[in-house]
């Protein structure tokens, strides 16, 4: 399996420890729905409430005009370093995103409440990343030789919606260096 793959499921499992195992069931910030990939229905953001997908790269980037979509810099893997030999220092870049949509609860009719859960998830994300150690994880040509540091987090947090059904949408990148063999 690729490091792109390995890093995609670690972050996944270590989402769901973090952001729903670790988190009580009463908690408002508790996640709902963690998964590699779109949500494509399954299930729906209303059913979800609180819902975090993970992808490497951006998604978004080619969305112009999109809020949380458009970013100045492309979020595409790049090489960080070239050593003699051909040994290559990759930057890998992922997404993390995450959306809060109320509906129902007090947190449906009172924004500061709805606000307040999402801007926990938002803290709570970027915390979990900046934990996860993907050390050890490895191909056949390629190891992690580096895991999410906070110099190259980025994070934006925008607010849609109003009364009835608050609509919070969460973006975490992050990158973690790996290195060819």
């Amino acid at each position: 399996m690729s490091v792109m793959n390995l890093v995609l499921e670690k972050t996944r499992d270590e989402l769901i420890r973090m952001l729903y195992t670790e988190i009580s069931g009463d908690d408002l910030g508790r996640t709902n729905v963690i998964k590699i990939g779109f949500l494509q229905g399954d299930p729906d953001p209303d059913e979800a409430r609180v819902s975090v997908t993970i992808f490497p790269n951006d998604p978004d980037q080619e969305i112009r005009g999109s809020a949380i979509g458009h970013a100045p810099a492309a979020w595409d893997d790049t090489i960080f370093e070239e050593e003699v030999g051909s040994v290559l220092t990759w930057s890998r870049k992922y997404t993390v995103k995450a959306r809060c949509l109320f509906t129902t609860g007090a947190e449906a009719d009172d924004e500061a409440i709805a606000r307040g859960i999402a801007a926990t998830i938002k803290q709570r994300l970027e915390k979990a990343i900046l934990k996860i150690n993907y050390g050890g994880i490895s191909s056949d040509t390629e190891f992690v030789c580096r895991s999410a540091s906070s110099s190259s987090l980025r994070s934006s947090f925008v607010q849609s919606g109003g009364p009835g059904a608050y609509d919070f949408y969460i973006k975490v990148r992050f990158d973690v260096l790996t290195t060819t063999t």
